[in-house]
């Protein structure tokens, strides 16, 4: 006997379609609210002279690309170009059009998480204020992308793209010499 007893093949495709539609609107739903927190924040802080550092653009390219793909996939799948079982039919369908909506919602996602507002003593990054005298050292990860871990002096880590980190680092060093040549000046 089969755990889902008298129901039909078709009413387990819809239960399993209305879950992961559901999910993957959620979760679309959730990019899109984190997209527009940061261009809120954002445009309430480049107007107070923030100055924005994107580090997206190629990310978010390849995330729509890739979206665009499954689009594509799931067209040639409905229209015969790619041969499916007819009872295959739907399956496919719904894993093209999650994919699509995951790939798409993930590039408003990785818009808003790779961008960093950066003033004259700290930067905000992903909805957070970050002192640059609270940076008390840097890690690179022993990983294909080479991120970096940016340590703080209260235990706090954030993890960065090597590009981000680097820029960081640089506007640090220019915090720090900035800050030396006052001490200078007053003595």
């Amino acid at each position: 006997m089969s755990i889902f007893g008298g129901m039909n093949n078709q009413a387990i495709f819809l239960l399993v379609a209305i879950i992961c539609i559901g999910f993957t609107g959620y979760t679309f739903v959730k990019s899109i609210q984190t997209f527009r927190r940061f261009l809120t924040q954002s445009k309430e802080l480049q107007s107070k002279e923030y100055t924005v550092v994107n580090n997206s653009t190629a990310s978010v390219l390849i995330s729509i690309a890739a979206a665009v793909v499954c689009v594509v996939l799931g067209y040639m799948t409905y229209a015969g170009q790619m041969p499916v079982a007819a009872d295959q039919l739907p399956y496919y369908l719904l894993a093209y059009l999650v994919l699509a909506i995951v790939f798409f919602g993930q590039s408003f996602e990785i818009y808003a998480h790779r961008n960093i507002l950066f003033a004259n003593d700290r930067f905000w990054y992903n909805e957070k204020f970050y002192r640059y005298r609270m940076i008390s050292g840097y890690e690179v990860k022993r990983n294909p992308t080479r991120a970096v871990k940016v340590k703080f002096a209260n235990n706090e880590e954030i993890t960065l793209s090597r590009k981000m980190a680097l820029e960081v680092e640089h506007r640090e060093q220019a915090w720090k010499a900035a800050k030396k040549a006052r001490k200078a000046k007053r003595k």
